[in-house]
């Protein structure tokens, strides 16, 4: 994971810096730039949930196949739990937040999973 950070990390945040730039435009057009936190919030969470994905994994590599089982159920549990808590709590200050919020979370984890798919394809084509 280090080395796909060191590698793909800087274009991963210009892009999404690009895409918060035209985010923030486009809501700053339509007079809803307060809804910016709400994307903010879905890239945190995209984040968080990124982090336990990996984290999780890290650690099961070193167990047995049924430890490590159940430190996937763990983690997909976490994410689970992590994205409910936060899309009710943006659910429940309105509903222009929540999408805001759920389209942050997948732009950023979209954004990612490519990334990803090009880092392990370049990495197999070694």
């Amino acid at each position: 994971m280090k080395e796909f950070l060191s590698v793909r990390g800087r274009k991963l945040l210009l892009q999404i810096l690009i895409c918060t730039i035209i985010i923030a435009a486009s809501l700053a057009v339509n007079e809803k730039l307060y809804l910016l936190t709400g994307v903010f919030t879905g890239y945190l969470l995209a984040a968080i949930c990124i982090w336990v994905m990996v984290y999780r994994t890290w650690k099961a590599a070193h167990l047995s196949v049924g430890k490590a089982k159940g430190q996937m159920w763990l983690s997909l549990i976490m994410r689970l739990l992590i994205i409910f808590i936060v899309l009710r709590a943006a659910i429940m200050r309105s509903e222009e937040l929540f999408f805001a919020a759920v389209g942050g979370f997948f732009l950023a984890m979209i954004v990612y999973m490519i990334h990803l798919a090009i880092f392990v394809y370049h990495k197999n084509m070694e």
